[in-house]
């Protein structure tokens, strides 16, 4: 009993796009408190189409590019990447990298990238992609929010909020399937 990938993919797209600053809080309440939300927050997501084109990136997970500011910046914006996947995918951390390379190449500022692991799995938690040999390393950590972590107490107080309704429906789903 699986959800539909479709289903998933324009849930959470649009909720992303119309909630952000309630996604954050919470999914990422540290990072939220730093994002300057009297600004206005860019979507650029023909960008990331244009990369998901360029690299031939596919698959049932959702990607959303946004630009936003922090509060403790005032030299500009920061590109925010976030991906939400809702299965275990190995190559996950590795498409996050070349997502974020990408990023900071094309816009020769800081980018972020955070990943909403929306899977049946406890112990995949990646977070990190790992390069190196012969003197030279290469790391990228990023941010996770483990959906399985989310308690019924946490989302109480969030009734009506799209975000904290769609963790809801995608928890409910996980553990009819267990």
């Amino acid at each position: 009993m699986h959800t539909n990938p479709d289903a998933f993919q324009t849930a959470w797209s649009g909720a992303l796009e119309r909630s952000l600053r309630p996604f954050f809080a919470l999914c990422f309440p540290s990072v939220s408190s730093q994002i300057d939300w009297s600004r206005e927050v860019v979507v650029l997501n023909a960008d990331l189409e244009e990369l998901e084109r360029e690299k031939n990136i596919r698959g049932p997970h959702v990607d959303k590019l946004f630009q936003v500011f922090t509060t403790n910046r005032s030299d500009g914006p920061v590109s925010v990447h976030v991906e939400i996947l809702n299965w275990p995918d190995p190559e996950m951390a590795r498409r996050v990298f070349e997502v974020h390379e990408w990023l900071y190449l094309r816009y020769d500022r800081p980018t972020a990238c955070f990943a909403v692991l929306a899977d049946a799995d406890p112990k995949f938690r990646p977070n990190t992609f790992d390069a190196g040999g012969w003197g030279y390393r290469l790391e990228l950590r990023f941010p996770i929010c483990k959906l399985l972590d989310f308690s019924e107490e946490q989302l109480a107080g969030w009734q009506g909020e799209p975000i904290a309704q769609l963790i809801h429906e995608r928890l409910r789903v996980l553990r009819s399937e267990r």
